[in-house]
């Protein structure tokens, strides 16, 4: 659900750049879920990168 979310507000693939309000409606949920959910995926692909960088200067 995440990488859905993360698609639809980027505008990643076949979808155009969506607020945070329009994939509520589309997923049906409230647009604080759908923040939340933008957010922990953000957050982890933060992570991943920060654990890639440590992997690369080893």
């Amino acid at each position: 659900l995440q990488c859905e979310v993360i698609k639809m507000r980027y505008g990643i693939g076949e979808h155009e750049p969506m607020s945070l309000t329009g994939i509520g409606r589309v997923l049906n949920m409230s647009r604080d879920r759908v923040r939340k959910l933008e957010k922990d995926c953000m957050a982890s692909l933060r992570h991943l990168r920060a654990n890639i960088e440590d992997y690369a200067m080893a």
